[in-house]
């Protein structure tokens, strides 16, 4: 209610309850957890929560923890992903064979069955190979925690057992084996789902390629291991064959048989190492499983709500797990090569003009002239377009005029007067003997799809494979000298028209291709 006593007690209560679990070993985030656990259960029961109030503000309890953080700052555990390519390089490179004739297309189940327990009996005296089985049983394990995003309890629980009741295969009709759904209980429940025990499946593809191989290993291994009748919910699923394996003397016997964590991250750890070709393998843990398979489920594009699906998250901490691989950062890096960056100015000036030009630093005219529309400075713009274009630039000159100062600067003169630019008919490309200052020339440029051709004259010689075109009432272009042809007749379709709706058709035209495979571009005019 609005009773400030009250108030101030409860709010005492909940930092004395945070405090007290730090105290004990908690970090402050787990210890938050466990108030906001005790208050929806308070909800439940009383109807309202701690600390609930129309009046008050608990802002103390924010500051509190701040402070607790500081005080007793949680350890930072360095933990990798899983790198998956090891799973058949490394973990279960003895099992190649055995996958092999897994695999094979046309052999029956039970041919199949025999040669597999021969190849993992090879030379042990009758019986089956510790190490194979091993690499066997730690292999489902890891590649299923992998593929479900299991958390170690889930994977391994503490109490029980993921049991053979608990796996279901799917075939095909010829007993190819098409999927294995895992049912598993989580550990880890909010809310109304607090003591649920319910299971959630975990439903695996076969033969699907790439580095996890879960579906065919559990198969496999309850081929090789088989369960009685009857008793499949109180066989573990993941279990070692113990009276099949030669040299286990009764301590032994009894260790395979309790399946831990320790044992097989001890197993992970022997085989990296072995092969010398995994460093840094000390950085995986139990934990490392779910982060790779959030991990990969990152990479591969998946939605944020399909990852919190698949790792039974209900908050965002799921992003803790999505590691950038680098094949993420390859692909992140190839899409931003090959995206848009076109920026939003402001309602007047719109979209910048650079989406096909890069400006650069303005040069004197060759020319030298005075006259009004002869250009003092230019700005160059490069472009590729399509694979057999070639290099294409567009040089703009501008007068010596301020364009923010056209209007109102007391000059009265207008375009009027001015000879208006038009568009023309091209013949064939002149030759060099025909390219001189002062020659008529029909320049291409592209409108809305459809190759049009303007009238200028060159106006000086920029190099030996470019000229300065000038168009009448417009600004000068740098053109290359393979794209100047005669002016044949003048288009009766297209008579001239107003001097600002020729140039700002011409300027819409200078960005796009044209039909024969060259591209004009468009400048950038603004300052």
């Amino acid at each position: 209610g609005d009773d400030p006593e009250a108030f101030m007690t409860e709010s005492l209560l909940r930092q004395a309850f945070v405090a007290h679990c730090v105290s004990d070993g908690c970090n402050v985030e787990t210890a938050e957890q466990y108030a906001s656990l005790f208050n929806c259960w308070h909800i439940g029961t009383m109807g309202y929560g701690l600390v609930s109030s129309r009046s008050f503000e608990d802002e103390q309890f924010r500051r509190t923890n701040q402070g607790l953080r500081r005080m007793f700052p949680s350890k930072r555990i360095d933990r990798a992903a899983h790198p998956v390519e090891l799973n058949a390089a490394v973990l279960r490179s003895s099992l190649s064979e055995v996958l092999a004739i897994y695999d094979e297309p046309s052999t029956t189940m039970i041919d199949k069955r025999r040669r597999m327990e021969l190849v993992i009996a090879r030379g042990a005296g009758g019986g089956f190979d510790r190490g194979l089985v091993e690499d066997l049983v730690y292999s489902s394990l890891t590649e299923l925690m992998t593929d479900g995003l299991l958390r170690p309890g889930e994977g391994v629980p503490k109490k029980g057992f993921i049991s053979q009741a608990d796996v279901s295969f799917k075939r095909g009709a010829s007993g190819k084996l098409e999927s294995a759904t895992v049912m598993v209980t989580p550990i880890k429940r909010r809310g109304k789902h607090v003591g649920d025990k319910s299971k959630k499946p975990i439903v695996i593809a076969a033969h699907r390629g790439g580095a996890l191989r879960t579906a065919e290993l559990l198969d496999i291994l309850n081929m090789v291991a088989p369960c009685a009748p009857g008793t499949e919910a109180s066989t573990p699923a993941i279990r070692f064959p113990v009276s099949r394996i030669v040299g286990l003397n009764h301590r032994e016997t009894k260790a395979l048989t309790n399946l831990t964590m320790a044992k097989t991250m001890k197993w992970y750890h022997r085989k990296c190492a072995a092969s010398g070709r995994v460093p840094n393998h000390d950085q995986v843990k139990p934990h490392s499983f779910r982060i790779a398979g959030a991990t990969l489920l990152f990479t591969a594009g998946v939605t944020a709500d399909e990852i919190k699906t698949m790792g039974r998250w209900a908050s965002g901490v799921y992003r803790v797990y999505c590691r950038l691989s680098k094949e993420r950062l390859l692909d992140l890096s190839k899409r931003m090569g090959n995206a848009s960056s076109t920026q939003f100015l402001n309602g007047a000036d719109g979209f910048m003009e650079l989406l096909e030009v890069e400006p650069v630093e303005a040069e004197e005219h060759p020319s030298g002239a005075s006259d009004d529309r002869q250009p003092d400075a230019a700005e160059e713009a490069e472009a590729e377009m399509g694979e057999e274009a070639d290099e294409r630039e567009a040089e703009l000159a501008d007068d010596d005029s301020d364009s923010d100062d056209e209007i109102g600067d007391g000059d009265d003169s207008d375009d009027s007067d001015t000879e208006p630019a038009v568009m023309c008919d091209a013949g064939p490309p002149l030759t060099d003997a025909q390219i001189g200052v002062g020659a008529s020339v029909a320049v291409p440029f592209s409108l809305d799809g459809n190759q049009v051709h303007f009238e200028g004259t060159i106006s000086s010689m920029a190099s030996s494979s470019k000229v300065y075109v000038a168009f009448p009432g417009e600004r000068s272009w740098l053109v290359a000298r393979d794209r100047l042809f005669e002016v044949v007749a003048l288009a009766a379709r297209g008579k001239r028209r107003d001097h600002d709706a020729t140039a700002a058709a011409r300027e819409t035209a200078m960005g796009r291709d044209v039909d024969d495979g060259t591209a004009g571009r468009r400048p950038n005019t603004r300052r």
